[in-house]
């Protein structure tokens, strides 16, 4: 999945919201997807921002977790660590 495909899927997403109900869990393909996503430099902050708190609302997926984690592992910014730890608690609620 590149940047351009997540925003096509998020739409689809918004088009069609009886696909996925609050709560509801990605495909695991999907989630392991947005997650390699997530972790390329060339991806945008907003990109980066939303896939996080998408993989933080699938909760307890240990997919989603790893990502978050590495994500956190690559941050310089100290706002953005912050911002990821927050996604990660939330994912493991």
């Amino acid at each position: 999945m590149n940047e351009q495909e997540f925003w096509a899927y998020c739409d689809e997403l918004r088009k069609y919201p009886g696909n996925y109900a609050d709560g509801d869990r990605l495909p695991r393909e999907i989630v392991i997807q947005m997650g390699e996503l997530l972790l390329q430099k060339r991806v945008s902050p907003r990109a980066q921002t939303t896939i996080m708190m998408t993989l933080a609302h699938q909760w307890r997926s240990k997919e989603a977790l790893k990502y978050l984690k590495a994500y956190n592992q690559m941050q310089d910014d100290e706002g953005m660590r912050i911002f990821t730890q927050f996604a990660i608690e939330e994912c493991r609620w």
